[in-house]
């Protein structure tokens, strides 16, 4: 779990989670267990780009930044890196700046969030959706207002089709997103891929 690059097979994580690719072809991943968030090159050069180790939560430059349990990631059309921080019920933001920075603050809406997506179009203010594992429910961030509205989820664990608040998820994780805003939910505790 060091800090500095080095090659692939040196490299070591703890419970690696979400990916994402870069406009660049660069993979990030989130370093759950190491609490950082790791970059990968297609030469398979390994370096930490946020995150310094401690089980915290502290924004700033990134390598001051601290994340505890990041789950998921996801990046938008201008390569800014969104990270699902578990354990802080937060969404992380880390700018091509180097900066890490917290996404809202109406955290009550996020009980554990896991995966996450991005629909992002260039020009426009991106949206990122978030699967919250124990809320079991689907939110919806605007990265501008920080605003974080219920998607989809009732928030009890068990399985109903339906609109809004009246569907029904069960430790929702993993998300996508395609090209027409349609959200891809991996339903765990129902054993179901759900589209919202």
């Amino acid at each position: 779990g060091g800090c500095g690059p080095v090659a692939g097979g040196e490299a070591s994580f703890a419970h690696p989670g979400g990916i994402a690719l870069d406009s660049s072809g660069l993979l990030f991943v989130a370093d759950c267990g190491n609490h950082r968030i790791r970059a990968v090159t297609p030469e398979g050069v390994v370096s930490t780009v946020a995150g310094n180790g401690t089980p915290a939560h502290r924004d700033g430059p990134a390598q001051y930044a601290a994340f505890f349990n990041p789950c998921g990631v996801a990046i938008d059309a201008d390569d800014f890196l969104y990270v699902t921080d578990y354990s802080n019920n937060r969404v992380r933001v880390l700018s091509r700046g180097g900066v890490v920075s917290t996404l809202g603050m109406d955290n009550e809406k996020l009980n554990s969030p896991y995966g996450i997506a991005v629909h992002s179009v260039p020009g426009r203010t991106p949206l990122v959706y978030v699967s919250s594992f124990h809320s079991n429910n689907l939110t919806c961030i605007t990265p501008d207002s920080g605003q974080t509205l219920v998607l989809a989820g009732c928030g009890t664990a068990r399985h109903a089709d339906g609109q809004g608040e009246n569907a029904a998820f069960s430790a929702p994780n993993g998300l996508s997103v395609d090209a027409d805003g349609n959200v891809y939910v991996a339903d765990s505790g129902n054993h179901t891929i759900r589209c919202v």
